[in-house]
């Protein structure tokens, strides 16, 4: 069975079982596969993995057929995929073989989730494909939530991956009150923005509300002293020795860090689409739970749709950053160049520095 996915990929899989069942006047088709080829997408490599599919039609029919698919790497299932017949649509939860490895560079996994025991939305944002061809490097920038509950290990994954320039956006009260643990020799660079905590604004008013995405994108919206917050972090980038890696982290690594990366992935040469595909991981590898940091609100004092859309990232949310940055600025770029001071020869040094 040959899989095009949305990206252009084409995979070659291998049908090694077929079951049908009919229920009423549906019939029900399960076709299991294995994915003979690796699937490249964004500097990284999709191993061969196992996979089971079915469609529901009435006139299905027991038969291998090419479809069309959409397969997002780095994302767990299920997968999507459609076939070009009307009526037939596909859901195939994709896992690895325990015989495969992703691939390495440097010793290192090209994994786009790097699993921690004392953080959680831990990621490299390598791999992306810029507009002029060349892709962000692996290995160079990580972003994640708090790292104030890291363990020995994952302090000596971070010393492996020479991870010794910390950016930590959170509010001084915020550090203060869990603290970032370091490994050896690394600098960390603290980017209030100084601001009181709009968390504490909004607590009074949140128990009362129906939805928490007012609040969000008033939030995402507020752009106001966001170059005094971002310059360090920006610099700090400009002066990254090339053996080093820098990690961005906020509380979640959602809201402030993906403004921050947004905004990097801009001026590296990103479309929007593969910005906001690496924003909304969050919801994937970020809390599930309203963390202990967000000391202003009481989860249980929440209603849960409120709560929910606290911890999302949606599409709207980033959006009405990109729509504040037009309104004031007329684009991302030029609020990187007017209010960040990022010229077109430190542009050209971040993406000599962070893209191959």
């Amino acid at each position: 069975m040959r899989i095009i996915t949305r990206y252009g990929i084409v995979a070659t899989f291998e049908i090694w079982n077929f079951e049908r069942s009919d229920h009423g006047s549906v019939a029900k088709s399960v076709i299991k596969c294995r994915l003979h080829m690796p699937v490249r997408h964004g500097g990284a490599e999709l191993p061969p993995s196992g996979a089971s599919a079915c469609w529901h039609n009435a006139l299905a029919q027991p038969r291998p057929a090419p479809c069309h698919a959409t397969l997002r790497p780095h994302a767990p299932p299920p997968k999507i995929f459609r076939s070009p017949a009307s009526g037939f649509s596909l859901w195939v939860p994709a896992f690895p073989m325990p015989n495969r490895v992703p691939p390495t560079l440097n010793g290192f996994p090209l994994l786009r989730h790097i699993p921690l025991e004392g953080a959680v939305n831990f990621r490299d944002i390598g791999g992306y494909e810029t507009d002029d061809g060349r892709r962000v490097r692996w290995h160079r920038v990580y972003r994640s939530g708090q790292i104030n509950t890291l363990t020995d290990a994952d302090l000596a994954a971070f010393a492996r991956r020479r991870i010794l320039t910390v950016v930590d956006l959170r509010e001084k009260d915020e550090y203060e009150s869990a603290p970032d643990r370091l490994p050896p020799g690394a600098k960390l660079i603290i980017c209030p923005g100084g601001k009181i905590d709009p968390l504490q604004n909004w607590a009074h008013m949140l128990a009362g509300a129906t939805s928490g995405v007012p609040f969000m994108k008033a939030f995402y919206s507020d752009v106001q002293g966001l170059a005094t917050r971002l310059k360090p972090y920006f610099q700090t980038l400009l002066e990254l020795p090339d053996d080093h890696a820098l990690l961005l982290h906020c509380m979640a690594g959602k809201d402030r860090t993906g403004i921050g990366i947004a905004l990097l992935l801009v001026a590296l040469g990103l479309r929007r689409e593969q910005i906001m595909e690496d924003y909304l991981l969050s919801n994937t590898y970020g809390p599930k739970t309203l963390d202990k940091g967000a000391r202003h609100l009481n989860p249980r004092d929440l209603p849960a749709p409120v709560a929910r859309d606290l911890l999302a990232a949606k599409e709207e949310y980033l959006q009405a950053f990109f729509e504040a940055l037009e309104e004031h600025h007329g684009s991302a770029m030029q609020f990187l160049a007017q209010a960040i001071g990022l010229t077109p020869e430190k542009i050209a040094l971040l993406r000599e520095k962070f893209t191959e």
